[in-house]
Order: structure tokens, then sequence, then C-alpha cells
């Protein structure tokens, strides 16, 4: 995999890290999970939305750019998301990615997953992925797009709702 570390990294330039997420402002700062390379940085969170390493977005998608530092090949890229009704946190509807050389130019996006999301009171640890083939970039736009409010379903229906997300894994 391909994470980002300090001590080890897997790409580095004129004293920059790479992998290096570029763009993720939006993430609750109550939910940091450690700050804007946190879901790159190998730590797994667990199913307690308190864990350290979740990434939380309220009324927000979770949408940002990794930069490689160079071009690479890709043969999978998977993330991890916490559903968690009761405390209002929910699936991403749908996890799409898209691919530059140049971080301005992407191509058209691939659909990890799409979901239609249902009442679930299981506490559980959601994972999608996609496995690619000749896929050489530097750049990957993720985007997972968050229900922002909660479904009429829910007690909290018309409220906001959070998306948790962690880790987003590069092979």
């Amino acid at each position: 995999s391909i994470v980002r570390d300090e001590l080890d990294p897997f790409y580095s330039s004129e004293g920059k890290i790479y992998p290096d997420i570029i763009e993720n402002t939006f993430y609750n700062k109550s939910y940091s999970g450690g700050g804007k390379n946190a879901l790159i940085d190998g730590n797994f969170a667990s199913t307690d939305f308190r864990s350290p390493y979740w990434q939380g977005f309220e009324a927000n998608d979770c949408d940002l750019i990794i930069d490689l530092g160079k071009q690479t090949e890709i043969k999978k890229i998977s993330s991890n998301f916490l559903e968690n009704q009761g405390s209002w946190i929910f699936s991403p509807k749908k996890v799409k990615v898209a691919f530059s050389n140049d971080g301005k130019n992407f191509s058209k996006e691939t659909i990890i997953t799409e979901i239609e999301i249902k009442e679930n009171y299981e506490v559980e640890i959601k994972s999608f992925g996609k496995t690619f083939e000749n896929l050489n970039t530097r750049y990957i736009h993720f985007v997972a797009e968050s229900v922002k409010q909660c479904p009429s379903f829910h007690k909290g229906a018309g409220a906001n709702a959070h998306l948790f997300v962690d880790e987003i894994t590069i092979e």
C-alpha cells in the first residue's frame, strides 16, 4: 500500500513528502482524524466513532485530491466508512475517483460504489474498492458523497448527517 510515512516516505522531492492530500478542508475539526493527511497515514479506525483515526464530515462530502508526487501504477483503490446510524453517521451514497497527471485535467470519473441508504442500526465498517488495469497517474480526485441530512426513516430526519472516513488505501 502507498501510505504517507514521514520516516519512510513512498516518495520525496525537494523536502516534500508524498503522498500528500491537497484540497481537504471540509472535515469537521472535532473529527479531524489527525489532520489533512489522516486518510492516507496507514492507521485504521475501529467501529468506535471516537477512534482518533476517523475523519468526519458534517453535512459535507469528502472531496479531496491525493498527490502521489510522481506518476505511479495503481492497481486498486479502496476506502472504509463507518455506519452508525444511531449516532447519525451514514455510509456514503456514492464513492468515485478521477485521475490526472498534471493536477488540472482529470479523467472521466470512475464510480467505485453507488448505494441506496437503508435503515441499519448495526454499527459496522463498510469497505468499497475497485481494481484498475494499466492505470498510471500522479493525482487521484477522491469523492465520497454524503447523504448530508438524516433520511426520512431516521429519528433525526432532516438534521445534519455525518460521513466518517478512514482509510483510503492505494495499492
